[in-house]
């Protein structure tokens, strides 16, 4: 899994960059929700409003946890990318100092084939990856989560005809 293999990369990378300093793992403002994504059955008419209230408050809470995750991503990225900029420039340091008047198309060529610069584009790569899994599956909580807000609305604005046509009066 994608988001599983490059969490425990950019977890690695921050834990070894760190070291003896808080850092995201310290702080947490929502925690992992208890229980899975809940299913939103194609006709949530049917739902009675306890349940319908449950399963957006279940979603909230999943959209509050996937929002913190996707900022803690986002840093990872940026993280990530410094390194790799880090990375380029002590190779072409080095590769420079070695070489006698080599072109800056020969030294960012050799660059992209040092080990350390191809694990620290992977890095950047997975870190990528693993913001764009993120942002799409908050944007899909966020879309279903207003869906359910719109019925319980429709739900809450039908209320007073609703204990009025049971009375029987107007």
């Amino acid at each position: 899994d994608l988001k599983n293999q490059g969490a425990g990369m950019l977890k690695k990378q921050s834990n070894e960059e760190l070291s003896g300093q808080p850092g995201l793992n310290d702080v947490r403002l929502w925690d992992r929700p208890s229980d899975d994504i809940p299913e939103v059955p194609a006709d949530i008419t049917d739902l009675p409003d306890r349940v319908l209230m449950s399963v957006f408050s279940r979603y909230v809470a999943w959209e509050n946890f996937i929002a913190e995750e996707l900022v803690r991503a986002e840093i990872e990225e940026l993280r990530a990318t410094n390194s790799l900029k880090i990375a380029e420039a002590r190779f072409l340091s080095a590769f420079t100092s070695d070489k006698k008047s080599p072109t800056v198309t020969e030294a960012k060529s050799a660059a992209k084939l040092d080990p350390v610069v191809e694990v620290a584009s992977d890095r950047v790569v997975m870190a990528y990856a693993l913001r764009k899994v993120l942002a799409e599956q908050q944007g899909s909580l966020a879309r279903t989560a207003s869906f359910i807000s719109r019925e319980l609305s429709r739900r809450i604005g039908r209320e007073p005809v609703d204990r009025r046509n049971d009375r029987g009066t107007p």
